[in-house]
């Protein structure tokens, strides 16, 4: 720190940008949410029960779990989303990869990349059902009330 004293940097300043810089970076990264049709749905779900929320009058606590359970599934969907992108980089059984690697290991590789593709799917399924049984336990009960 002394280095950039000397040099007249404010070191304050110099991490703040960066911060903001990051910040700026992750707020562009979550257009991906537009991009992918399981994610678009996910977040008419999650305005559909937000304004359920309202319509409802739910308890701070109820709030915690219905912005916590957006956020997971929200999280997991842009999570899937970047790992099937960067998995479809992947060459696959191209004739570069057969020759370079053989036809056996090109077959596991993309056996792998299906498996890790799947397994973040698999995330996005946990998280939407624990959603889900939060908003059934938040929400059915007052449904019914106001229903019948």
């Amino acid at each position: 720190s002394t280095h950039y004293e000397q040099q007249g940097v404010d070191i304050f300043w110099r991490e703040l940008k960066s911060l903001l810089r990051s910040f700026a970076y992750a707020f562009r990264g979550v257009r991906i949410i537009s991009l992918e049709r399981n994610s678009t749905v996910h977040v008419a779900v999650a305005v559909f029960v937000l304004l359920e929320a309202i319509l409802f009058r739910i308890s701070a606590l109820e709030w915690l779990f219905v912005v916590m359970s957006i956020a997971l599934v929200l999280g997991f969907e842009i999570f899937n989303s970047c790992v099937e992108r960067i998995a479809s980089w992947s060459p696959g059984e191209s004739e570069q990869m057969v020759a370079t690697l053989g036809k056996g290991v090109a077959e596991q590789r993309d056996q792998e990349i299906g498996l890790v593709k799947d397994a973040a799917a698999a995330g996005v399924l946990f998280s939407s059902v624990a959603a889900g049984g939060v908003g059934v336990t938040l929400f059915f009960s007052r449904l019914l009330e106001k229903l019948f």
